[in-house]
C-alpha cells in the first residue's frame, strides 16, 4: 500500500494562518477577505521556532493559540516535540509518545491542553506495514489512544478534527490485500465506533482512495475530501457527515479542463484539505494534474463552497 503524504496541505495551512490572521471572520461566515488582511505577517519558519524543534510538521490553532507538533533537534526522527506559541511567545508543552518509522497526518485542538494527534508507523513484524494511531493531549500529557481501525493489512489515520474535548472525527485508511477503503472513527472521549465511508460507484477497489482532509462544525456536520481512482484516473472525492451517518456529496469541477485544446490530455483533481467555517462556506485545496502528450503539469487549485454552489478562486497556471 502507497500512502501519499500530502506535505504540502501542511505548508498551506501554516500559510492560511498567516494570511487570515485571527478573528477575522464574521460569524457564520467566510473570512472578510482572501487578502490583504491588515496586520498580516508571513510566517518564517527559519526563526522564532524554539531551538529544541528541528522540524514543525502539523499546526493548530484554537483561538489565538497555535499548538505545532513535529520532530526535535538532535533527536532520531521518531522523538516528537509540541511547542505553543500564544502572546508572542513560545512555551513547552509535553512532548507526544515517539513511536517508529512514525508519520504524522492530522492534529486538531479545541483548547491550548486538549489536542488529538493521528498519522501512522511502519510495523517491523511483518515489515513495511503500516498502522494508524492516535494520542491525545489531555490532563498535562500525551496518551496513546486505541481508535479502531477496520482489521486489514494495513491502516493509517489521515486526518482529524474535534469539535470538543470530548468529541472528535478521524477519517483513515486500510488495505486489506485486495481493496483499498476510506472509514471514519468516532471519539466522544470515553467510547469509539467505526463509522463506513462510501465510496463513488466508479471507484475500483484496487486502486488508491484516501480522504486527505476533515473539517467539522458540530458533531452532527462535517465534510472530509480526498480523492478515489477509478481503473484510469483519479477523481476528487467529497464526503458530508450529517444524519449521523457520511454521504458522498457534490465535488468542485476542475477550472483547467475546460481550457485544454489538446485531446491526447487528461485531467485530474486530487483534494488535499479542507476548513469549513459553517455547513454553508467551506474551502477546499487540491491538485489538479494534466497529462499531456509530452509532459504533466500539477496545478493548485483553490474552491469555495459558498450555500450549495462550488466556485474555484485560484487555478494557478
Amino acid at each position: 500500500m502507497v500512502i501519499i503524504i500530502l506535505a504540502a496541505a501542511v505548508v498551506a495551512t501554516v500559510a492560511v494562518i498567516a494570511s487570515f490572521g485571527v478573528g477575522d471572520r464574521s460569524p457564520g461566515g467566510p473570512p472578510a477577505s482572501l487578502a490583504n488582511i491588515r496586520g498580516a505577517v508571513p510566517v518564517n519558519l527559519s526563526r522564532g521556532l524554539p531551538g529544541a524543534m528541528k522540524s514543525g510538521q502539523l499546526v493548530s490553532c484554537p483561538g489565538r493559540a497555535c499548538v505545532l507538533v513535529g520532530s526535535g533537534t538532535g533527536l532520531s526522527e521518531t522523538d516528537l516535540v509540541a511547542r505553543l506559541f500564544e502572546s508572542a511567545q513560545w512555551k513547552d508543552l509535553p512532548s507526544p509518545n515517539g513511536l517508529r518509522s512514525v508519520q504524522l497526518q492530522g492534529l486538531s485542538c479545541t483548547t491550548t491542553s486538549t489536542c488529538v494527534l493521528t498519522g501512522y508507523y511502519f510495523t517491523t513484524s511483518p515489515k513495511g506495514l503500516t498502522r494508524g494511531f492516535a494520542e491525545v493531549l489531555g490532563n498535562g500529557r500525551w496518551t496513546l489512544t486505541r481508535l479502531p481501525v477496520p482489521r486489514s493489512m494495513s491502516s493509517s489515520l489521515d486526518s482529524v478534527s474535534c469539535v470538543s474535548s470530548t468529541w472528535c472525527m478521524a477519517m483513515g485508511t486500510d488495505w486489506t490485500g485486495s481493496a483499498n477503503q476510506v472509514f471514519a472513527t468516532i471519539w466522544n472521549g470515553t467510547s469509539r465506533r467505526l463509522v463506513p465511508v462510501p465510496l463513488p460507484s466508479g471507484a475500483w477497489g484496487g486502486a488508491q482512495a484516501q480522504a486527505t482532509g476533515v473539517s467539522c462544525v458540530t458533531a452532527s456536520w462535517c465534510m472530509a475530501v480526498g480523492f478515489y481512482s477509478t481503473h484510469t484516473i483519479a477523481g476528487p472525492l467529497v464526503e458530508r457527515w450529517s444524519a449521523r451517518r457520511w454521504g458522498l456529496a457534490s465535488a468542485p469541477t476542475i477550472v483547467h479542463a475546460a481550457r485544454s485544446r489538446r485531446t491526447s490530455e487528461g485531467t485530474e483533481l486530487r483534494l488535499g484539505a479542507v476548513s469549513c467555517v459553517s455547513s454553508t462556506w467551506c474551502a477546499v485545496t487540491g491538485v489538479n494534474s494534466v497529462a499531456g502528450a509530452l509532459e504533466s503539469t500539477d496545478r493548485a487549485e483553490l474552491a469555495i463552497l459558498s450555500g450549495r454552489s462550488w466556485s474555484t478562486v485560484l487555478g494557478a497556471s
